[in-house]
């Protein structure tokens, strides 16, 4: 080979190494340009979830916080919604002054709110060729208050959780054209037999359900799968007794039979508190009786009216039974504006499902006051006359008959209203 054919060769090879150098060189430089943009999606994408996770739990807690506001103001009669739905996003790090954070807040409806949060972030790889400079998340939630049908407490409330002999039901309303205005309650089962049964209220229960009321009763019912409820309230039979604080705070108008006595119509005559005789009484005192009986009827009154303005309460260590016409009131109140105490009797040590505690047969009556009976049943019967019975009815178990008769629940009327507050998107 010639010596100019021999530069040329090496020419050329040093001219393809070169050129091999540099488009390398390019595709590494393209590469990374490819991975870093991969890094920055990863990266941004993961701020990017983070940012909507936190955002949308903030609106969520936002949302219902403005919702509840709307139905319970912190200031009565002045509801503040939206402070409230931005108090609760800045609480959950989601502040309205951020410059970099918008909290929106919309009236929907009265109760019905509807909050979105706004978050910008810088990015972590911003620059041109890169990505955008900013990431935005927006998230949105709209949250309902709702008031209950009733307003805190009920019209019956079975507090038995088991009952497994004789076939009983904890809680038992057989008959026709029923109102129950409040609610119903059975820490067991809840039986609602028979035709035109309205109940204006939460109708709960925890055991099994059975009725053939009608489609309205059937699906208001709801099973409650929480531990068994507290009664909605305690009385303490050692109050009532002799010597207790209630004859303390009014003792002129605390009238109790002697040790194993019961209080019936003969009784109440001779004692003067009553007129009239062994099948019918008018009671003319008001007051508090109690009887220390224990066992059955305790209190055994029948065809039972007061004078007008006479108030009475009875109260028994056993069973109080009551038949006949009987029109009373309470006398004895628990609280301020809540129902009076009417019947309140301890049969039941320890509590049963079988212990008669209050027991009535009446028709065409109207009862104002609490039936209250925590260790035994109350079982009630109403002829085809009306019947009306102002007052809750608690009981260990509650089993109750007949036709034309209303149950009005009556407590405290300033009592809060119940609520409930719920996400809707």
């Amino acid at each position: 080979m010639s010596l100019g054919l021999f530069a040329d060769a090496m020419t050329m090879e040093i001219t393809t190494h070169d050129n091999e150098r540099g488009a390398a060189a390019f595709l590494v430089a393209i590469s990374l340009v490819v991975l870093v943009g991969f890094a920055a999606l990863a990266i941004d994408g993961g701020l990017g979830f983070d940012d909507r996770r936190g955002t949308q739990n903030a609106a969520d807690s936002a949302a219902l916080a403005a919702a509840w506001e709307a139905c319970n103001p912190r200031v009565p009669g002045a509801p503040d919604p939206e402070g409230s739905a931005l108090a609760v996003a800045a609480q959950n790090g989601y502040d309205d002054t951020d410059p970099e954070v918008v909290v929106t807040v919309n009236a929907v409806d009265t109760t019905e709110y509807e909050v979105l949060i706004q978050q910008v972030n810088d990015t972590s790889f911003a620059g041109p060729g890169v990505g955008a400079d900013t990431l935005t998340v927006v998230s949105r939630s709209v949250a309902l208050c709702e008031e209950e049908p009733f307003h805190g407490g009920y019209a019956i409330f079975a507090g038995a959780d088991s009952c497994t002999t004789g076939g009983a039901i904890e809680l038992n309303l057989t008959g026709s054209t029923q109102t129950i205005n409040g609610g119903i309650f059975s820490n067991g089962d809840l039986s609602l037999q028979g035709a035109n049964i309205t109940v204006n209220g939460d109708i709960d229960y925890r055991g099994a359900f059975s009725s053939n009321a009608g489609p309205d009763v059937i699906d208001a019912a709801e099973r409650f799968f929480g531990s068994p409820e507290d009664y909605p309230l305690e009385l303490d039979i050692a109050e009532f007794r002799p010597g207790g604080p209630r004859q303390a705070a009014d003792p002129s108008n605390y009238l109790n039979s002697a040790p194993g006595v019961g209080i019936d119509n003969g009784w109440m005559v001779s004692n003067g508190y009553a007129t009239g005789n062994n099948s019918a009484i008018v009671i003319t005192r008001s007051g508090l009786y109690y009887s220390p009986k224990t066992g059955n009827k305790a209190v055994d009154l029948k065809g039972v009216s007061t004078a007008p303005g006479v108030t009475v309460t009875f109260v028994a260590e056993g069973q109080i039974e009551i038949n006949g016409v009987a029109d009373l009131t309470g006398y004895v109140s628990e609280t301020a504006g809540y129902s009076p105490i009417l019947l309140f009797s301890n049969a039941g040590n320890p509590p049963t499902c079988n212990t008669n505690a209050i027991q009535m047969s009446s028709s065409n009556i109207t009862w104002t006051g609490l039936i209250y009976a925590p260790r035994g049943e109350v079982k009630m019967s109403f002829a085809s006359a009306s019947a009306v019975v102002n007052g809750s009815i608690i009981a260990y178990t509650v089993d109750i008959s007949g036709s034309n008769f209303v149950i009005n629940w009556i407590d405290n009327p300033s009592a809060t209203p119940r609520f409930t507050v719920e996400l809707l998107d």
